[in-house]
């Protein structure tokens, strides 16, 4: 017992690996109660192409300094991708910058990764760029096309009203922001998605599928250039971290929160930004421990982009670890605990934190076990 105690006193300021972190992850806890990190405008970690995108897309569109499989590598599971028509194919733009990935080829990267990995889970959320396109009509029936393709049908995830991580695992949830059909393909579609900084606006959102709808919750207020903007954006993130982490205990309510942003409009706009609002979220982890919901950030997976320190794979880490530090609510097995952090506190091995170190009791996903 001692020595148990020991190692974990010793381990506890250790970061959890992030290679298959979802597999200590119980089945039955629900998908919405996991703390997951993602990644905006996902895409522009593989680099530009086209007239525009290479003239301008260093300079002025990239947000992410990793391709999509090392950003799973340092842990993130969320992907947002914005694909436009490109002649006979789908390409992932940033506004009028085109990304060198397709749509197609984003997707099966990410099948393949999950079938290496069939303990984790992947989510995407779409969207039509159509400042890449100008709004071409026949995006809809490309995209129907595309996501009815057999490796990526497979791999795709029914949308349930509640859904367990257990349900999850080896598929992806797709959701797209725009309409391609009557009924989503698979996943589902998100309507009144937030840019605005005011908490109310942000609890519009819904997920819809065929006869299901839940509510979605965003935070994603991104032009922080202006006076006072910056701290308004620290705002509305801890604002939503705290409902959700703290006094959510509603399973089909997902919430989809935005570190990203930029302070002026080009790729160093956004790395000042994050540098300021990824730090906000790991000091808000440091102290509270809870759900945080989808955290969709720039630069995940590196703490320094061109000199300035963005924290992306500091925030990515303490997303993961975070899961393991409060009792994920599971198919009705207790509800979920939230703990205040202390200087006293212990972990196990697995990075799970021991309650009381000499009774041996620790919490995990929501069950108070003895060892």
């Amino acid at each position: 017992m001692q020595r148990n105690i020991l190692l974990a006193f010793l381990f506890a300021s250790l970061p959890m690996m992030a290679d298959d972190w979802m597999a200590r992850i119980d089945d039955y806890v629900y998908i919405t109660q996991v703390s997951i990190p993602g990644t905006h405008d996902s895409a522009t970690g593989h680099g530009f192409t086209g007239f525009l995108g290479v003239l301008f897309g260093e300079s002025m569109g990239r947000t992410q300094d990793k391709t999509i499989a090392e950003q799973w590598e340092a842990g993130v599971r969320a992907f947002d991708l914005r694909p436009c028509v490109d002649g006979d194919e789908l390409r992932i733009n940033h506004g009028i910058l085109s990304t060198t990935l397709t749509l197609a080829d984003a997707l099966n990267t990410i099948c393949t990764l999950l079938d290496e990995h069939p303990t984790e889970a992947a989510i995407v959320i779409m969207r039509h760029e159509d400042d890449g396109d100008g709004g071409d009509t026949s995006w809809s029936k490309m995209v129907v096309a595309l996501l009815n393709e057999d490796n990526i049908k497979a791999h795709s995830a029914d949308f349930k009203a509640v859904l367990t991580l257990g349900q999850c695992r080896g598929k992806m949830l797709l959701f797209s922001r725009d309409k391609y059909a009557t009924n989503p393909v698979s996943g589902g579609f998100i309507s009144g998605w937030s840019h605005s900084a005011n908490y109310t606006d942000q609890t519009k959102g819904t997920i819809t599928a065929k006869s299901i709808s839940v509510p979605c919750y965003v935070q994603d207020f991104y032009d922080v250039s202006a006076d006072g903007a910056t701290a308004t954006k620290s705002a509305a993130i801890t604002t939503m971290l705290s409902f959700y982490s703290v006094r959510n205990n509603n399973n089909r309510l997902w919430c989809i929160n935005h570190t990203s942003g930029y302070t002026e409009s080009s790729s160093d706009g956004y790395r000042q930004n994050a540098s300021i609002q990824n730090k906000v979220v790991i000091d808000y982890l440091t102290e509270t421990a809870g759900p945080t919901g989808i955290i969709m950030m720039d630069y995940a997976g590196t703490d320094s982009s061109k000199g300035i320190d963005v924290h992306g794979m500091e925030l990515v880490q303490a997303i993961i670890d975070n899961n393991f530090l409060y009792g994920a609510r599971g198919n009705g097995i207790e509800s979920p605990t939230v703990y205040k952090r202390s200087t006293a506190a212990y972990y196990d091995l697995s990075g799970r934190r021991v309650d009381n170190p000499v009774s041996g009791v620790y919490v995990t996903a929501g069950r108070k076990v003895q060892y």
